[in-house]
């Protein structure tokens, strides 16, 4: 299982402004999910990525930021690509892209709209947005129904690459029940923030639910360094 680096952002940081691959594709950051791309898309050669889950363990560890900027730097290598917001109890990627939140993947599985009128276009050439929707009252049982199966069928029947965001692994049970619909998950770890008790308990989690994991991302700057090399060792096996 692989190890990549990304750098955290300010936090509070206005989240249009945290699509570095969209605005500054020549810095730093935007070349670290470039390097991401890489990886998870040359892993198993002869054998397609064609959807991911990008967890977490808890909130505010970054997994969002990293959604939304590796959708757009594989939209970038010419992919068709949707990137789903299935976080129904907080969700962040219509503030990110500026979009409207509603109608949107709770629309859909209620089946109140058809998938046309839940996506939105972005300002990313090739990348489109599936909002949440409407907050529902029990995420869990929505996500893991029969309408979702075949929502899932049907994007990917549409789209080259289907990256979905969850909420945190260790406070619902949304995430895993999402992440078993994918060809597998990235697991989101942030420097002196996610407990490496916390990071091991949700890669029992996945491995528990048969959740393949593509690897992890550390999103932290190089000063924490230290912490980096400690957190890598439980993801080398």
């Amino acid at each position: 299982m692989g190890l990549w680096h990304t750098r955290r952002r300010k936090r509070r940081e206005e989240p249009w402004n945290m699509l570095v691959a969209h605005h500054i594709p020549e810095s730093e950051e935007a070349e670290s999910f470039r390097i991401l791309r890489t990886n998870l898309f040359f892993r198993g050669v002869g054998v397609p990525l064609r959807s991911a889950a990008i967890v977490s363990s808890l909130p505010d560890e970054g997994k969002s930021f990293v959604a939304a900027n590796l959708a757009i730097v594989v939209a970038q290598s010419g992919k068709r690509v949707l990137l789903v917001d299935a976080d129904l109890r907080k969700p962040s990627l219509h503030r990110y892209f500026r979009s409207r939140q509603s109608p949107g993947l709770s629309s859909l599985l209620a089946g109140m709209v058809s998938l046309p009128d839940a996506v939105v276009p972005t300002p990313v050439p090739n990348l489109f947005l599936l909002p949440s929707g409407p907050l529902p009252p029990t995420p869990a049982e929505l996500l893991a129904s029969e309408s979702m199966d075949g929502v899932c069928a049907e994007v990917s029947s549409l789209f080259d690459f289907v990256l979905f965001d969850t909420p945190p692994l260790l406070l619902m049970a949304d995430g895993v029940i999402v992440s078993s619909r994918t060809d597998g998950a990235v697991l989101v770890v942030r420097g002196k923030h996610t407990r490496k008790e916390d990071a091991k308990k949700s890669v029992k989690i996945l491995t528990n639910s048969n959740v393949k994991i593509l690897g992890a991302v550390f999103n932290g700057s190089v000063k924490e360094k230290n912490y980096y090399n400690d957190v890598k060792y439980y993801y080398n096996y």
